[in-house]
């Protein structure tokens, strides 16, 4: 699988987490380069409103880093449902070690 294909399936699996919730709205967003992917929900509690980042996910060259999954239904067993290798997903919330192929930036 190439990076491009990579960001396609990554982009549509956390895009598929957006949408109405309980008590808020999880909008999917991401970055001009389409690399960084993220759900951040907006919602109240009574009056009181609150937002929160439910997923926090990049991808760079050949891996899938996943920074942050407060799901119950984890985008990682998402992912490799969809074929993705799980030596190419990082689980950094996990303290799985971001090899130096995947740069933090660039």
């Amino acid at each position: 699988m190439d990076t491009f294909d990579l960001k396609e399936h990554v982009e549509r699996e956390v895009a598929a987490y957006a949408g109405k919730q309980f008590n808020a709205v999880g909008y999917f967003l991401t970055d001009h380069d389409h690399k960084v992917f993220s759900i951040v929900d907006v919602g109240s509690f009574g009056k009181k409103p609150f937002t929160t980042t439910t997923l926090l996910v990049r991808v760079e060259d050949a891996f899938v880093v996943i920074y942050y999954d407060g799901n119950s239904l984890p985008l990682v067993d998402a992912l490799l449902d969809k074929g993705v290798p799980r030596e190419q997903i990082i689980l950094a919330y996990a303290g799985e070690s971001i090899p130096e192929k995947a740069p933090i930036a660039k």
